[in-house]
Formats: C-alpha cells, structure tokens, sequence
C-alpha cells in the first residue's frame, strides 16, 4: 500500500486497474491524495516491501496517469491480506 500525493492528478471514484500481474487500486482521499494498493502480490515477507513490488506498483500508477510519475511517497504500508 503506497500513499501518495499528485495534485495533477483528479480522480473522484476508486479505480481499479486489471493489470496482466497483479489487480492494483487506487482510492482518492482528498486534496491529491491517493492510496495505492495491490490486492496480491506473493511475498514471504511480511514487514517490508520489496524493490520489485514498489517498482510494479509505481510503474502501473504511471500506465494509468503518467502524472504519478512525479507524485510524492507519503507513506508505505505492507502486511498480509486476510483470507
């Protein structure tokens, strides 16, 4: 889960991107800020994120809006989902 902040950026729903790897969403919170998450991506760990995963995730956000490209990392979050 990315935090980011792209005032370029204006989305007013959630968008989900059925991307060919993984699904990703991306939620507006308000004044530029989206969080960016990705329902699944198979890791073992659970307490830090890799350079792949972060470097997938940020390249799907630029697919969708090549303004994320030069959005602010406000907070990075890993964890397992719950099943």
């Amino acid at each position: 889960m990315l935090i980011l902040r792209c005032p370029d950026v204006t989305l007013s729903r959630p968008v989900r991107l059925l991307h060919p790897r993984y699904p990703l969403y991306i939620v507006p919170r308000g004044d530029g800020v989206y969080m960016l998450g990705a329902t699944m991506i198979e890791a073992g760990e659970r307490s830090r994120i890799t350079a792949r995963s972060l470097l997938e995730m940020l390249s799907a956000a630029y697919a969708l809006h090549p303004a994320f490209g030069e959005a602010e990392v406000l907070e990075i979050g890993v964890d397992a989902r719950p099943a």
